[in-house]
């Protein structure tokens, strides 16, 4: 039971990284996902590490590095918006 949800959440993200590989979205669209995409790759990457590399979902690892790139732009981008609001 565990492991189909797992499983739909590993392919929900490699989903959403197809869509930025095709420019569906931009990163900062999914910039929540950054949460449990930290929680999986780095709280606990002793356990779904061998999950994701036995069942090929590398495209969870690549959708986290993209993330995590944009993460600094789009706090700069808040910061100035916020700013200029004020």
């Amino acid at each position: 039971m565990y492991r189909d949800y797992f499983d739909r959440l590993f392919e929900y993200f490699s989903q959403s990284n197809n869509c930025l590989r095709m420019e569906m979205l931009e990163a900062n669209d999914l910039e929540q996902l950054g949460y449990w995409l930290s929680k999986v790759l780095e709280e606990h990457k002793d356990i779904f590490m061998p999950f994701l590399t036995k069942y090929k979902y590398d495209q969870v690892s690549e959708l986290f590095e993209k993330l995590n790139k944009a993460r600094p732009r789009a706090r700069k981008r808040n910061l100035a918006r916020s700013t200029a609001l004020s």
